[in-house]
């Protein structure tokens, strides 16, 4: 494993169970109906026409069936207000005509790679590239930088994302798609998600562990993702996973001013530290000593708790009906949750700079 430099990413952990969109209240287009509606539009116009009709999936709305380029374009000035969407989990052939839909549609703000195509990884098993068609394709880890090529620069901020670590916990591809769905969908009208687009380069990996998220299993081939990384650990235990080893090319080959990673089976945002190391008590949860409190407690702490503060604070009240919020810190509180080794949080947090970080020889 090498990192080059030393320095500090901003590595936050976010375990959902809800995918919930937002409640519109201006005059805002909801990012879905705005790119079914452009894929219509391509198709009508006859533009990147075989790939796109291999693409689209069968609408239930009789509307956007009869919609027409000149409807959209009227839409997309008015804006469609909507209260609510239901999203459903993606499976990974759904993820992926997801993935080159976008890219087809904006070739001018969306890049899509694989590691096994760009790092010469090796796949962990087969995939289903379409529904309902048999697993023969290899699995592949796909990579999606997103912002706007004309805008970016070598100075051009980086952030990162992923999904999926853990093949069971399938929230995180659904989320960071919708996401830069919204993104690209509202990019013509909403200033805000120009200035993402224009300012920043989004990264996302939604599915790390490809053919787990492909089984529904937690592991790959019997390992899990989120102990793999080269941190806490010992240095034949670490980067045997083509998830990590995926992660890990990707951050050679960026260097990262934020991270978030998704997860899922529980709501909470959370930071490093959350390996070993840094709790007292190990093993089981970390316990607030007298004095030993500070031991979880990183040198960016308060940015971080300050960043997961506020994305709680937006999300709002959980659909629980208790009023609740994702509840945020650091992974080691044990009100959080508790630590692991080989965490990708802390590696991406600490492996640079911190002790800890190990030279991987994997078997």
């Amino acid at each position: 494993m090498v990192m080059r430099g030393r320095y500090r990413v901003v590595s936050l952990l976010c375990l959902c169970q809800y995918v919930v969109s937002l409640q519109y209240n201006t005059q805002v287009p909801f990012h879905k109906k705005l790119i079914d509606n452009r894929m219509l539009c391509l198709k009508k116009q006859g533009e990147r026409s075989p790939p796109l009709s291999q693409l689209m999936q069968q609408q239930d709305d009789p509307e956007w069936a009869a919609l027409d380029c000149d409807l959209w374009l009227s839409r997309n000035e008015q804006g469609i207000q909507t209260s609510h969407y239901r999203f459903r989990y993606l499976s990974y052939p759904a993820m992926l005509q997801r993935m080159r839909a976008l890219e087809l549609l904006y070739p001018d703000m969306v890049r899509l790679y694989s590691a096994q195509d760009d790092f010469g990884l090796p796949s962990a098993g087969k995939c289903s590239e379409e529904e309902g068609v048999e697993k023969n394709q290899p699995c592949k880890v796909w990579v999606m930088e997103v912002g706007n090529m004309q805008a970016r620069t070598e100075e051009t901020p980086r952030l990162f994302f992923s999904g999926a670590l853990h093949g069971d916990e399938r929230i995180g591809p659904t989320a960071l798609l919708e996401l830069v769905s919204f993104l690209l969908g509202t990019y013509a009208v909403d200033p805000w998600a120009r200035i993402m687009l224009d300012s920043r380069v989004l990264v996302l990996i939604p599915a790390a562990n490809a053919v787990g998220y492909q089984e529904s299993k937690r592991d790959e081939l019997g390992v899990d993702p989120n102990r793999d990384f080269a941190f806490d650990t010992s240095s034949s235990r670490c980067m045997q996973s083509v998830a990590a080893r995926s992660v890990n090319e990707v951050w050679r080959r960026n260097i990262f001013s934020l991270a978030v990673t998704f997860h899922g089976g529980d709501n909470l945002i959370a930071h490093p530290w959350g390996d070993t190391k840094h709790c007292p008590g190990y093993p089981g949860r970390c316990q607030a000593r007298e004095g030993m409190l500070s031991s979880w407690i990183s040198p960016d702490h308060t940015a971080m708790l300050i960043l997961s503060k506020y994305a709680s604070d937006f999300a709002g009240p959980l659909p629980t009906g208790r009023m609740e919020k994702f509840r945020f810190g650091p992974l080691n509180d044990p009100r959080v949750i508790y630590p692991v080794g080989g965490g990708m949080e802390d590696w991406a947090y600490g492996a640079s700079w911190a002790p800890g970080g190990v030279n991987c020889l994997p078997s």
